[in-house]
């Protein structure tokens, strides 16, 4: 079951692990006070003993997690069978050599410190990167609406398990990824010099430094111009959030009173033109020598069409 929309994934082992005891505190409420002889009785013959659902959730886990995931074999073989729903229908199911009662529990708890186990091992973070970069990827080069959850997690190399317990979706991946690239560009528009006196030479060497980090990654480029424009009303607002930010980042510094909405709005909009419009013809490798034209059209504004045109006219060593 996936996280309410006031509810927030787990992405650390603690936060995981505390997510499996809650969800196994409420099963084993569910059963809470019940004999033996009702846990293990067959009460119709449309439904499984309740003990045998308790095993079947256990030996689950199990696979899923315990040897899908950490790769390690299971505590009893001869278990696969009895708790397998399609080999063991559930008329047959209460003549099956389950495990009842006292000894069940057992096997669930011992089943959960092997999940434990195989979760303090994982490498959720190398798991998590390679899914936010073939999510992109996949988005970019297939079509993003027929892209399912197990394709992108067979094409990082990641089970499905996991997967799951790190994104809702895709669309949750893809909007992860869509963020962390925007940290990323956030990062690179950060020149310290956008505070200060130094204010247009920043501008121009932040804008030269983003135009070249994009012509060195083409993915990129194509998923701010395409891709999230096709995944969906959440993406779209928050790539065009992205070229409003790095905007305003740019121009925050600059002389005299504080820019316009309508000013970042429009070098927001230049940006991103401009990277679409390169992305359209296939010619990513020119953003570089397009980061003047930028530049210019970020400072005249504030400056002066003048002065704008003396910074990025000069040799960009100065």
């Amino acid at each position: 079951m996936h996280p309410t929309a006031t509810e927030s994934l787990p992405t650390s082992r603690a936060a995981i692990a505390a997510r499996l005891g809650k969800v196994r505190d409420r099963t084993l409420a569910l059963v809470d006070g019940l004999s033996d002889e009702l846990l293990n009785a067959v009460h119709d013959p449309l439904m499984s003993p309740i003990v045998w659902d308790l095993g079947h959730i256990a030996n689950f886990e199990e696979l899923w997690l315990v040897r899908r995931v950490g790769g390690c074999d299971p505590l009893r073989y001869e278990l696969g069978g009895v708790y397998d729903a399609f080999t063991a229908p559930r008329r047959e199911r209460g003549q099956l050599p389950y495990l009842r009662s006292d000894e069940c529990f057992a096997y669930m708890d011992a089943v959960r410190q092997r999940t434990l186990d195989c979760l303090e091992r994982a490498d959720l973070e190398s798991a998590r990167e390679r899914l936010l970069a073939n999510v992109l990827r996949l988005a970019v080069f297939d079509d993003y609406w027929r892209l399912t959850e197990a394709q992108i997690a067979d094409e990082a190399g990641v089970p499905l398990e996991v997967f799951v317990e790190l994104f809702a979706g895709k669309g949750d991946c893809f909007l992860a990824a869509l963020d962390a690239l925007g940290e990323q560009l956030r990062a690179i528009a950060a020149d310290p010099g956008l505070r200060g006196s130094d204010w247009p030479w920043a501008v121009r060497r932040a804008l030269a430094e983003l135009m070249r980090f994009l012509a060195e990654h083409p993915l990129y480029a194509q998923t701010i111009a395409r891709a999230a424009f096709l995944a969906g009303p959440e993406a779209v607002a928050r790539n065009l959030g992205l070229a409003r930010d790095l905007a305003a980042l740019l121009i925050a510094g600059a002389p005299g009173a504080a820019p316009s909405r309508l000013t970042v709005e429009g070098l927001a909009g230049a940006i991103w033109h401009t990277i679409r419009c390169q992305v359209a013809v296939e010619r990513i490798q020119l953003l570089p020598a397009l980061s003047d034209y930028l530049a210019y059209v970020a400072l005249a504004p504030c400056i002066g069409a003048e002065a704008s045109a003396q910074v990025v006219s000069a040799d960009s060593g100065d």
